[in-house]
């Protein structure tokens, strides 16, 4: 295989994720609750605001939730938080045919250590990625 070759089956293995074209936007809640917040609404603001000039686009939303609580429960919750955030942006003229939903309860959580209630807040997350739209 010439060097050429080798260099084009790399950059094929390299794209199967898509390229974030911004960082994510993080949006809190209050301890077992899914209603946005105002100052998280302006959050969400700002994204619409930022993604007009974004030409082609994917939005993947990913709900999370602390270690407070069973997994079903925070399963369940992590989904309202993204199911909340979704309907938020559709209501905004967000098209939610390029919005991908992803729960993960507590599995995922962005501070290990929730011994510190403020780090702990910041697992009680939706996560916006904004990434390339592949077809």
């Amino acid at each position: 295989q010439t060097a050429a070759a080798k260099k084009s089956n790399e950059s094929k293995e390299v794209n199967q994720e898509p390229r974030e074209l911004s960082p994510a936007v993080q949006i809190y809640f209050d301890n077992n609750k899914f209603e946005i917040k105002k100052e998280e609404a302006k959050k969400l603001d700002q994204l619409i605001d930022r993604l007009k000039s974004i030409k082609e686009y994917k939005l993947i939303l990913t709900g999370h939730t602390d270690s407070t609580g069973n997994d079903d429960l925070n399963m369940k919750l992590s989904e309202d938080r993204v199911n909340e955030v979704f309907d938020y942006l559709v209501d905004k003229d967000v098209d939610q045919n390029i919005m991908e939903a992803k729960y993960f309860g507590r599995a995922k959580p962005r501070e290990k250590n929730e011994t510190d209630a403020q780090l702990k807040a910041k697992n009680r997350r939706v996560e916006i990625t904004i990434v390339e739209k592949h077809e």
